[in-house]
Order: structure tokens, then sequence, then C-alpha cells
């Protein structure tokens, strides 16, 4: 089960980071008129090719912080903090990759984005469940548990690259203070989304592919029994 949950751990990691990114590109065509304001700020086209250039370079960072707070982290710039509960706003570097920030209040709406890291855990399961029965239908000495353990192995790998992700992109920034995600919570909530919701689906699927095997079972051994009073 360790190393089947190599690629469910990738998955979950490449899920979350995907829609990071998906959620930054919709935050910047958003405020798309404020991409061109600080832009414009560069007054020479040198100084509008640095800040793009500097933008492009900090869109890493700024994907893993989104990834962070789509799991449910905290993301800080100096004093100011940004979460699917809160977004007081305020002034933050002038740089055009940051317009996807926004800017506050938070929208009532914004917890429901919660759903994200429990839909990936989902599919965390379901992926674990289908790699264990695939492996005891060839054979494999797997054990009802194997699934459950699977996930949680998934989910610790995927939690601790994004703690460690999360530390990485973070850091002092000048005058503006520490700016990042909070790196322990967001290694945390995504190892419990993935995990929880994961062994859920997992032990659920093979629970259910069990019933069916046993009730196929059942009716061939029916079948069996009636043929020779038949004949």
């Amino acid at each position: 089960w360790l190393v089947l949950a190599f690629r469910p751990a990738l998955r979950v990691l490449l899920g979350l980071f995907a829609l990071g990114g998906l959620a930054v590109v919709a935050g910047l065509l958003w405020s798309w008129n404020v991409v061109g304001e600080l832009l414009a700020r560069g007054d020479h086209w040198t100084g509008v090719l640095g800040l793009t250039v500097m933008s492009i370079l900090y869109l890493p960072n700024v994907i893993i912080g989104a990834a962070a707070v789509l799991a449910g982290s905290t993301v800080h710039f100096g004093d100011i903090h940004l979460s699917l509960f809160e977004a007081p706003g305020g002034d933050l570097p002038a740089l055009p990759v940051l317009a996807a920030v926004p800017s506050g209040p938070a929208a009532a709406f914004w917890p429901v984005l919660l759903a994200v890291p429990a839909t990936i855990g989902a599919l965390l399961g379901r992926f674990a469940a289908q790699r264990t029965l695939q492996a005891k239908a060839d054979g494999a000495p797997v054990g009802s548990a194997d699934a459950a353990w699977t996930v949680l192995a998934a989910a610790a790998g995927a939690g601790l690259v994004t703690a460690l992700a999360t530390w990485v992109a973070g850091g002092p920034l000048g005058v503006f203070g520490t700016v990042g995600a909070n790196w322990w919570l967001a290694g945390i909530l995504v190892f419990a989304w993935s995990g929880l919701l994961g062994i859920i689906t997992a032990q659920l699927l093979v629970w259910r592919e069990g019933r069916l095997a046993a009730a196929a079972l059942r009716a061939d051994t029916e079948v069996g029994e009636e043929t020779p009073e038949d004949a």
C-alpha cells in the first residue's frame, strides 16, 4: 500500500495546485483593469517589461498561496491576512500578479470553495480503492484495510509536500514584512481533507465491491444447485 500511495499523492498535489492556478487566472481576469493600471506604473517599456518579468517569477508563489487558501489556510501580507472566511483588504506590493488577490470584503460564497479539497479527497479515495481492488484481482496479497492505508499514506505525503512548498514560497519581503501562507496549517488541512474524505470514499467503494462479489457468488451457487434438479 505504501508503493500504491505514490501516484494518488501526486494526483492530490497536481489537482490542488492546478485549481490554485485556475483561481489565480480567474482573479487576474476579474481584476484586469487593475493589472493594466499596475503595468502602466512602469512608465517606459523597460519598466513594463520588468514588472511583467517579476510577476512571472512570483506567479508560482501566488499559485501556492491560492492552493493553501483553497485548503482553508490563511495567507499573510505583513499585517494583512486573507482566507476563505475573511479578506479585510489593505495595501499590497504594486506587482501586477497580486491583482489576483481579492481586496475584500470576503464574499458569502467563498467558504463553498472548501468543496475543492473535499472533492480532491474523494477522488483520492476512489483512485486508491480502484488500485487496491485491481491489485487484489491480480492476485496480490492485499487486505481489506490496504485501501485506507493507501489513502493515509498518500494524504500524509501530499500534506508534507504542501507544507514544504508553502514554506519555501513564503518569507520576508522588505517593508511589507512576512509574505506567504501559513505553511503548517496548509499541510495539516490538506492531510485532513484528503485523509478523511479519501478513507470514507475508499472504504465505501471496497465495501460495495465486496457486497457485489458476495451477491454474484450466491447467485452462481444457487444456479449450480438448481442445475442437477432440472436435469
